[in-house]
């Protein structure tokens, strides 16, 4: 990346080398934002599955077996 810098414009051999390491770092950041987006929906999505599953597996209380109570 730092000859593309030197190739547009950028005289400094080292200011281009500096440009060259902020931009990967950009993009770094910008890849990591997207797996920790992508990563969080994924459990989201998880949780939601195993609360349906547990809604499915729950039984409703019969309406005998409360005539007890109050």
């Amino acid at each position: 990346m730092t000859d593309y810098f030197l190739a547009h414009g950028v005289v400094d051999p080292t200011n281009a080398r500096q440009q060259a390491i902020i931009a990967l770092g950009n993009t770094v950041k910008r890849q990591a934002l997207v797996l920790g987006f992508s990563d969080t929906f994924a459990v989201i999505g998880l949780v939601l599955i195993l609360a349906a599953i547990a809604i499915v597996l729950t039984r409703k209380v019969k309406a005998a077996a409360a005539d007890g109570a109050h």
